[in-house]
């Protein structure tokens, strides 16, 4: 019984294997069979970017067929009030002058219901009088962290403001090319968009196909791609989307397939030719002198290579560099061949020339000044026309500073607005030393507070004060000097008097100011920089790090 059981569950094992190769084998032939079909090149994104908030527009940063990365700044509205409210917000956020007055009210507090307590123990003064410089002080150690609450206020308000102005700063939220411009200068925006913005990387291809076919294209399956232009390119594109619901009254279904396109060379908005791959082609990519290679990866580059037969590489290669990969961007890779190695031919290969991979090397363009964007004419073909990109493509950018003041800054963004095509300036917070605390050093497990403070009365100090609350509550302060010189004078006579203290330096938040400076093709900073204040250097950076910081 056992041995048929068994039987029976091998044959049910070899049925099944045998129904799916059957079955895979049928869909491969069947999508070797799909013909060829009418497809659209199209970007894979078109965005009209609007305002946040309205307003009137002060400033375009970019043209039509211009190329903008993500992040850059397209428009900006006209902020005069909101800049305004942040100068005022910034003022506000750095006072101190009340926390301090409060501080001095409480500290005077505690130095008088210190002396009162030896008073009271001698009956000198009642009791109520007593309690009334203790409320007295209570209430001046809350005005100060009310104080302290209304600054942090400040500060909250200061970042509110910087967002409100920060609204008023229109961004490209994807990079391409700009189609068309809707607003120039002095319009007002409310609800309509500023500019449309076409992603040219990836490109979708969309195809129709019949539904006789439902089931066989899959995504991930890799199809040739030809535009409907003279001299056309072959690309290989990848099914990205096939739809769920197809057309009734067509009998079709739609799918998108992706084509990677880093550098923009391959044009959106034009009809096309596609035919899909069989499984064993789609393994070996496109490589030929009208394909593009961004598409192709390291590990399918490195196996269309091994289909060369080892002995006719022997054979016609001669000792030389290798094929290297270049990592173009994230999701390409462009693969070069160093023009000192020939390629084999069909013929030496012994491989069909419709699979044999010539790699050609990739050229790369010339420098950021110029773009050359492909622009259909009436009659279909391409001509590459120069256009200046003054958002993504400067001279030169360099990050001028540290300036401690200002009014300093603003000089020197005055001296270079002439020579600059972009001048920001921006100011950073930073911690700067503003005093030196002097503080008694003493073992709490031998020695309280209290009794500390009875030595320091006996030895006639009073300028002391003993922290109740915060990062040093229980620890003695013997007072607070601007200079470390004053700091390490009060130390060394309490020190002859026989108390160990400690120096510890106090910070603050203070501001610098950086100029960011972009310079057209061609030109430098002006020979009056070699007159900057000291500790100011000029830094040169890349001009993507300025676009992305404004």
């Amino acid at each position: 019984m056992t041995a048929r059981l068994i039987t029976v569950l091998m044959t049910a094992m070899l049925l099944v294997l045998s129904t799916g190769v059957i079955a895979q084998s049928e869909q491969e032939q069947h999508s070797g069979q799909i013909p060829e079909l009418d497809c659209v090149i199209e970007p894979s994104e078109v965005v009209d970017i609007g305002s946040a908030v309205p307003g009137l527009v002060e400033v375009i940063a970019a043209e039509r067929n211009d190329l903008i990365v993500k992040g850059a700044i397209v428009a900006r509205l006209e902020s005069s009030v909101e800049q305004a409210t942040l100068e005022l917000s910034k003022v506000r956020a750095s006072l101190n002058t009340a926390i301090e007055l409060r501080q001095e009210g409480a500290r005077f507090g505690q130095l008088t219901q210190a002396r009162n307590k030896s008073l009271l123990q001698t009956a000198a003064i009642s009791r109520q009088e007593m309690d009334a410089v203790e409320s007295e002080t209570r209430i001046a150690e809350l005005q100060v962290r009310q104080e302290q609450e209304n600054k942090r206020i400040a500060g909250l308000e200061l970042v509110q403001a910087q967002a409100v102005l920060d609204r008023r700063t229109i961004r490209t939220p994807v990079n391409g090319v700009v189609l068309e411009r809707f607003k120039s200068a002095g319009e007002y925006v409310d609800d309509e968009p500023v500019m449309r913005v076409a992603q040219l990387d990836p490109l979708h291809v969309e195809v129709i196909v019949s539904t006789d076919f439902l089931g066989f294209v899959e995504a991930g399956m890799q199809a040739k791609v030809v535009p409907v232009i003279p001299n056309a390119a072959t690309y290989q594109a990848t099914v990205e989307r096939v739809d769920r619901i197809s057309d009734a009254a067509s009998g079709t279904f739609g799918a998108r397939l992706t084509i990677p396109n880093p550098d923009y060379r391959i044009p959106a908005g034009l009809r096309c030719r596609l035919s899909f791959m069989p499984t064993q082609q789609a393994d070996a990519p496109l490589l030929g002198s009208t394909v593009e290679m961004e598409a192709v990866g390291v590990a399918q580059a490195t196996k269309a290579q091994e289909q060369i037969s080892h002995s006719a590489l022997t054979e016609s290669i001669p000792p030389g560099p290798p094929v290297l990969p270049t990592k173009r961007s994230e999701d390409a890779v462009t693969v070069h061949q160093v023009s000192s190695v020939p390629v084999p031919t069909a013929a030496e290969s012994g491989l069909e020339s419709a699979t044999e991979p010539h790699i050609e090397p990739l050229t790369e363009q010339s420098g950021p000044a110029q773009k050359y964007v492909a622009e259909a004419s009436d009659n279909g073909r391409f001509s590459g026309n120069p256009v200046q990109d003054s958002v993504t493509s400067p001279g030169s950018c360099h990050v001028i500073g540290p300036f401690q003041k200002k009014r300093q800054a603003a000089q020197w963004r005055n001296e270079l607005s002439s020579a600059a095509t972009d001048l920001t300036l921006r100011d950073e917070q930073v911690p700067v030393i503003t005093d030196f605390l002097v503080r008694a050093v003493f073992d709490p497990t031998t020695e309280s507070a209290a009794q500390v403070l009875v030595r320091l009365d006996k030895a006639g100090i009073t300028d002391r004060h003993l922290f109740r609350r915060g990062a040093n509550k229980g620890q003695i302060s013997l007072g607070v000097y601007r200079n470390r010189y004053s700091a390490e004078k009060r130390q060394s006579n309490l020190t002859a008097l026989g108390f160990a203290t400690e120096i510890s330096p106090r910070h603050q938040e203070s501001s610098q100011y950086w100029l960011d400076v972009t310079l057209p093709p061609g030109s430098g900073l002006p020979e009056s920089i070699a007159q900057l204040p000291a500790n100011t250097t000029v830094q040169a950076v890349a001009c993507m790090e300025l676009l992305v910081r404004h």
